[in-house]
């Protein structure tokens, strides 16, 4: 169970099972997140016209009509799925696909991947440089830097794969953690 936070610091509570299949040069790893609780924020209200929504505006007889619009921030159900290989001849580089899913209840369900090729600088620290694409965001370059803040020890043995991080799609439109949150409006 997570406790994630979104950009306007509302809380959602998750639940997130997943699996994974370790070995020295592949990586598999499934996981669902399931929100429980409270799904929805109200972030923001006022006039249409005011979040530039203009079709409830109705100019007649010297009036101006308008609708109360309500600025909503939500949480969904999904899941990704992640395949790695670091390659067994040189095992400073890693190759790695995540394709994802998230059923977003006001707007359309955002499917992608991302592919991603990362160096492990030893036991310090490690670069990455990835492209993503969804049918929300469309395509994404991103980079990073990660640092290992005293040494550790990144030999491919199941004691340190089980130690690794997670990877998280944090290219997306996320909470604190990295998953997916949804902004809409409702109107009455």
């Amino acid at each position: 169970v997570d406790r994630e936070r979104s950009s306007n610091k509302d809380y959602y509570t998750v639940l997130g099972p997943g699996v994974e299949m370790l070995t020295q040069t592949w990586r598999f790893r499934l996981n669902g997140y399931f929100p429980v609780g409270d799904k929805e924020y109200l972030v923001a209200q006022g006039w249409a016209d005011e979040f530039g929504n203009y079709e409830y505006v109705d100019p007649h007889d010297n009036q101006i009509d308008d609708t109360w619009a309500y600025l909503y921030n939500s949480i969904s159900y999904g899941g990704d799925f992640s395949v790695a290989y670091r390659f067994a001849t040189d095992d400073h580089w890693e190759l790695e696909l995540r394709p994802y899913a998230y059923n977003q209840d006001y707007n359309n369900d955002l499917v992608g991947a991302n592919a991603q090729v990362t160096f492990y600088n030893n036991d310090y620290g490690s670069v990455f440089i990835g492209d993503g694409y969804d049918n929300v965001n469309h395509n994404r370059i991103y980079a990073g830097v990660t640092f290992n803040f005293g040494k550790r020890n990144t030999d491919n043995t199941l004691a340190n794969l089980m130690i690794s991080s997670v990877p998280r799609n944090l290219n997306l439109t996320t909470t604190d953690t990295g998953l997916p949150s949804d902004s809409y409006f409702k109107y009455g």
